[in-house]
């Protein structure tokens, strides 16, 4: 059985969880939406003036082509992460609500409910440095 002063403890730290996936999530969403999104509609729009039969040149859908590839380097799986850490904070919020907020008992079983999700990290993780040296060359071809 747990003392006060340790049921307390663990309500701040699940307190402290929500608070942070609620951050990462909002600032996943801003990614998605401002960047991931745009750039993705961008390209298709490339894409398909750079393969209609009046461009004769192929070299532009071959460089869209590249670029789209690029994007998906540098993004990976990021709106899979974000579709999934949106369910994650709300079964964390709804968890945390129904416990009224106070020691977090049902946090335990919502991580290993998750649990297999979080291997879709890896996929990011393995990303992580072809994509940081994609996002490197761009923004240097940028500043030149």
């Amino acid at each position: 059985m747990l003392t006060p002063a340790q049921i307390s403890k663990r309500g701040k730290i699940v307190a402290e969880i929500l608070s942070t996936e609620l951050a990462y999530v909002s600032d996943l969403a801003v990614l998605c939406e401002s960047f991931v999104v745009p750039l993705r509609t961008y390209l298709s729009e490339l894409t398909m003036t750079a393969t209609s039969p009046s461009t004769e040149d192929n070299s532009h859908a071959t460089l869209v082509a590249k670029v789209q590839n690029e994007h998906n380097t540098i993004f990976s799986n990021i709106e899979q992460l974000l579709a999934f850490n949106r369910v994650f904070q709300k079964d964390l919020a709804t968890s945390f609500e129904k416990d009224n907020g106070n020691n977090g008992n049902n946090i335990g079983k919502i991580f290993m409910d998750a649990a297999p999700f979080f291997k879709m990290y890896s996929t990011y993780v393995s990303n992580y440095e072809r994509s940081e040296a994609t996002l490197r060359f761009w923004l240097q071809v940028r500043n030149c």
